[in-house]
């Protein structure tokens, strides 16, 4: 990750921690305003750019490497971000990273490397606002119909295994009974 995205991250972050909303501006897959990017989109995409070369998670050591800040603000912002756990995981950042204002998030959005990661390379890394409305992102989310037809399929699974065992279970008792 550049310095100059480094910084930034960390400076937003800060802004988050020092001033939390009570309650979240976007929910995950709420559109950004003047966007078609879901926060979920955004929220995954900067969480995976401050976590490259690591695992799932942040501790506060990684999070100081990936903003590079000292150990005081890192914990700081570790503390802000993580209330479950040892580790920072992204469930926890997408909450905290809720608590912003949309100029927040509209900081995130102007950022070079932001942009590049979210695929939405333009020419000088610049997207003007009349062709920001026209992007649209896919965030790797399964579709309504396609989720129903998964559970279905789970449904139909289980239901085979189940059948399955009733099946294996009459036929043990039938050749039970044979024996006897």
């Amino acid at each position: 990750m550049k310095l100059d995205t480094q910084y930034y991250f960390k400076v937003i972050f800060k802004k988050i921690a020092d001033e939390p909303g009570l309650e979240p501006i976007l929910k995950d897959l709420d559109i950004i305003p003047g966007t078609q990017i879901t926060f979920v989109c955004l929220g995954a995409t900067i969480f995976d750019m401050m976590r490259e070369n690591y695992g799932s998670c942040l501790s506060v050591s990684e999070l100081r490497e990936s903003i590079n800040c000292d150990f005081i603000e890192a914990t700081r912002l570790h503390n802000c971000m993580n209330v479950k756990s040892k580790n920072i995981c992204y469930e926890e950042f997408q909450d905290f990273l809720s608590k912003g204002t949309i100029d927040d998030i509209n900081d995130l959005l102007s950022l070079s490397e932001v942009v590049e990661n979210l695929g939405l390379l333009q020419q000088d890394n610049l997207i003007d606002e009349p062709e920001r409305n026209s992007i649209i992102i896919e965030d790797n989310l399964i579709d309504e119909p396609e989720r129903n037809s998964i559970i279905i399929d789970e449904e139909i699974e289980e239901d085979i295994n189940c059948l399955q065992y009733i099946i294996n279970s009459v036929f043990k008792r039938c050749n039970s009974k044979n024996l006897n």
